[in-house]
């Protein structure tokens, strides 16, 4: 595992020779790994490159372009980004209440200036709206895609969940699901079977997506609400597991692990000393290599001895 921290991906605002730092509220890595995304406090969303941040030759080659795109059209913070499985499109979700969906046009962006930004930044893609979702009556705290790309779960602070689903005219609202506290995240499950949503109530909620049904409420290990705008839960990639947020284990903060079999605790995440409010799983399985390509790699396996 590589940890960095590239000093130029961040939002920043121009103030004549001076630029402040925004806060980042959300980033997604494209299924592909080609290019991740930015949510954040000045209302933009920012689509950079990944070949800029894995290959640290290609970051600190002349002419590399590592901000692809940029997109101002929210009227509010950006909280959530996320992109679809299938890699063609992602959603934002805002403080202005809406959800946009976004496509990369064929058309060159190339000659696009960017708005609020040094008069050098150009964008090198054009990603266009081509939807954009208003149900909700307040703040739209989370957003996730089903596997198949087929429906938009999106949650909000008033306290309803939001699932849509394409059709021929774009996005549709498809169902409404009510809570009774602000909710501040969603997600899908990878098996298609469950959609998971968590918020204020001191409890997860699994929804049934066969009929929109609660399949079940575990409130054990939430025993106080966290001050904070999210609280983002994630499947592990095999949907057996389900990682949630402000969790309470013996008075340490955790993020407990709920079993699909029954949603029971089957573990916490330790190590934070103060309430954990965003969980999230690599897409990829991993798996113990076997024990033959094991001593195969340290020179034990079994074989003739030369």
């Amino acid at each position: 595992m590589e940890v960095c921290k590239p000093q130029w991906c961040g939002h920043f605002e121009e103030h004549g020779s001076k630029s402040t730092r925004r806060p980042i509220y959300s980033i997604d890595v494209q299924p592909c790994g080609s290019r991740f995304i930015t949510g954040g406090g000045d209302f933009k969303v920012i689509v950079w490159s990944g070949a800029a941040l894995r290959d640290a030759a290609e970051e600190k080659k002349a002419g590399t372009k590592r901000q692809l795109c940029t997109r101002s059209s929210h009227l509010g913070a950006v909280n959530c980004v996320r992109w679809s499985h299938s890699g063609k499109f992602f959603a934002s979700a805002s403080d202005d209440r809406s959800v946009k969906v976004w496509y990369l046009s064929e058309e060159t962006g190339s000659s696009r200036r960017v708005f609020g930004a040094s008069s050098s930044a150009h964008d090198a893609e054009n990603w266009k709206e081509c939807d954009t979702l208003r149900v909700h009556t307040a703040d739209v705290t989370s957003v996730c895609w089903s596997g198949d790309d087929e429906f938009i779960a999106s949650c909000s602070m008033d306290h309803t969940v939001v699932v849509w689903r394409t059709s021929d005219r774009g996005f549709e609202a498809h169902r409404r699901l009510r809570h009774t506290g602000i909710l501040k995240g969603v997600a899908w499950d990878p098996v298609g079977a469950y959609l998971a949503v968590q918020g204020d109530e001191l409890e997860v909620a699994v929804w049934r997506v066969s009929d929109w049904q609660r399949e079940a409420s575990p409130s054990h290990p939430f025993v106080r609400s966290a001050n904070s705008f999210f609280t983002r839960l994630s499947w592990s990639p095999d949907g057996a597991f389900l990682v949630a947020t402000q969790g309470s284990n013996s008075g340490q903060d955790v993020a407990p692990i709920l079993s699909r079999t029954d949603w029971t605790s089957a573990g916490d995440y330790v190590g934070h000393s103060k309430p954990v409010i965003v969980a999230s799983c690599s897409r990829c399985l991993f798996h113990p290599p076997s024990e033959g390509a094991d001593n195969e790699e340290h020179g034990e396996g079994e074989g003739d001895a030369g």
